[in-house]
């Protein structure tokens, strides 16, 4: 049975852990933080959504960005400095629009495939809602756009609907807002990935695997040796799918994934059972404000924004505004104004290129990455676990056909 270290213990990590379990394999979990399914896996917008497998590097949304630069509550925020490795990380950004059909495309086949692969992992119940997505156009503008993208996305398997602003009514009968028309996509779904991923741990756990928090790994060689801030251990093989944190331990390796943290924020609201009567069935994602709001059970995330070349965690006021702003204007009947949400900021580990690295090290086989999803790790996480697990599947084929 190979020895195989996974470096990182949100939903990334914790489903890599639990498919190459659930294959023969015998498995240890490293995180830095007290407790897994921290980072982007706690304060999500709870969508998974083959939907939202739009890329954000859109020629649109690079367009609108110019004209965001100097507005403090703009969806999109860029912090421009003279950091070589940012401004390499920006343009190969820009340039990965000239392919928007190609990665819309992959994203979306991929996010059809982990719906599947995460409906065989659920140990435990996450609040997950099967009522789907609805994306929310505020003008008619927009619709030709969408129609093409709506194209490509069908092309790959995904089912979707146009709505008309009367049938968003009827579908979301305590929405306000003056949408120009919408989308429905049936077979999206929502959940909470933090639950889940605590879900995870525990099988992980009851397996035989184990994990270790508050251990924050230091270096990875290509032996397959982990230090640790604790200790040195060896391993057959080394996954790394620490988020933000890959990049750097990739560069000790010899690899480069350039991965840039965007900086995300969510409101979580805790409802009552009045609230949650009146709250979203649906999950919702307004395309004007870049916003996305779902309801877990008794609570309503709110998330939105991004911010590239962030360096800290810290709340903005301002771009927490348009949440606060969003829940107040679009869900009034929920008289959520007084509430004190629980406000949240985190680092979405994205790829230059948007697409995920899933693969080995170009300097050994024994160390492979799984890292880079960006905005959508709880609705790809899934089927790049399970696609870990055929990479591993052939190399540890390979080396025993060699011997």
């Amino acid at each position: 049975m190979e020895r195989i270290a996974i470096v990182g213990a949100g939903i990334v990590g914790l489903t890599s852990a639990f498919s190459l379990q659930r294959a023969g394999y015998s498995v240890t979990v490293f995180e830095s933080d007290a407790e897994v399914g921290g980072g982007a896996t706690w304060g999500n917008a709870g969508l998974i959504s083959g939907a939202s497998a739009e890329p954000w590097s859109t020629p649109g949304t690079i367009r609108a960005a110019l004209s965001w630069l100097f507005k403090h509550e703009a969806p999109l925020k860029v912090h421009f400095a003279w950091d070589w490795e940012r401004l390499f990380w920006i343009s190969n950004f820009v340039r990965s629009a000239l392919n928007h059909e190609e990665i819309t495309k992959a994203l979306t086949q991929m996010a059809l495939a982990a719906r599947e692969h995460l409906r065989d992992m659920s140990p435990v119940p996450f609040e997950l809602a099967n009522n789907g997505v609805i994306d929310l156009f505020g003008s008619e503008s927009e619709r030709t756009d969408a129609r093409r993208v709506v194209s490509w996305m069908a092309e790959a398997g995904l089912v979707r609907s146009w709505l008309s602003a009367e049938e968003i009514e009827a579908l979301e009968q305590n929405l306000r807002g003056s949408w120009a028309f919408g989308i429905w996509t049936p077979s999206d779904m929502t959940g909470d990935s933090h639950k889940f991923s605590r879900g995870l741990a525990k099988a992980v756990e009851s397996a035989g695997g184990v994990i270790f928090c508050n251990t924050r790994v230091v270096s990875v060689d290509i032996d397959g040796a982990v230090r640790t801030n604790i200790e040195e251990r060896g391993f057959d093989r080394v996954v790394i799918s620490n988020g933000l944190g890959a990049s750097n331990l990739a560069k000790q390796v010899g690899d480069r994934l350039s991965i840039c943290g965007v900086k995300g924020y969510s409101l979580t609201y805790e409802l009552s059972p009045e609230q949650v009567r009146l709250a979203p069935k649906h999950g919702l994602l307004d395309h004007r404000s870049k916003i996305a709001v779902s309801t877990l059970g008794n609570h309503l995330r709110v998330a939105g924004t991004a911010e590239i070349g962030a360096s800290d965690l810290g709340l903005d006021v301002h771009r927490l505004k348009p949440l606060h702003n969003w829940v107040k204007n679009h869900l009034p009947t929920l008289d959520l104004v007084s509430s004190q949400p629980i406000e949240w900021a985190g680092f979405r580990p994205m790829r230059s290129s948007v697409l995920p690295f899933i693969g080995p090290s170009k300097r050994s086989r024994r160390v492979l990455y799984n890292a880079g999803y960006g905005h959508l790790g709880w609705t790809l996480a899934a089927a790049g676990a399970e696609k870990l697990v055929r990479l591993v599947d052939g190399i540890t084929a390979s080396r025993q056909g060699a011997q």
